[in-house]
């Protein structure tokens, strides 16, 4: 019988792998956010990167807008570290949690004596009209 051990580590298995590129993102990650000021480090983290380009993931959208106006002097700086010195873009997103948690907003609701201005007043603008 097979120990755990060698079912998720055999050779020619993709699970070793999954986890050596895990922990090599996770060690550029911590490389990456120390170039970032501090409150913004908190917020963005390293989701994926190939030679030229780099990808990272905010926490909503007012955290995307500060990394998007930090690029450059990022990109600028992070170049100096052999593990990046072959980058020429940083593209970011929105995480899924956020976008999949952001409660879907409802339309406001008039109270019935506004409602009634509003049609009155519409209908007076279309008779204007004609």
């Amino acid at each position: 019988m097979k120990t755990l051990g060698q079912i998720f580590f055999h050779q020619n298995d993709v699970l070793p792998e999954l986890i050596n590129k895990a922990k090599q993102l996770s060690k550029l990650d911590q490389l990456f956010r120390s170039f970032l000021d501090a409150s913004l480090a908190r917020h963005c983290h390293l989701a994926n990167l190939s030679e030229t380009e780099m990808l990272v993931v905010a926490d909503n959208s007012s955290w995307a807008t500060r990394l998007r106006y930090a690029i450059p002097d990022i990109l600028k700086n992070i170049k100096t570290q052999p593990e990046f010195k072959d980058l020429k873009k940083i593209r970011y997103c929105l995480s899924a949690e956020q976008s999949l948690s952001s409660p879907k907003k409802e339309k406001p609701k008039l109270s019935s004596v506004n409602e009634k201005l509003w049609k009155d007043a519409l209908s007076l603008l279309q008779k204007k009209k004609n």
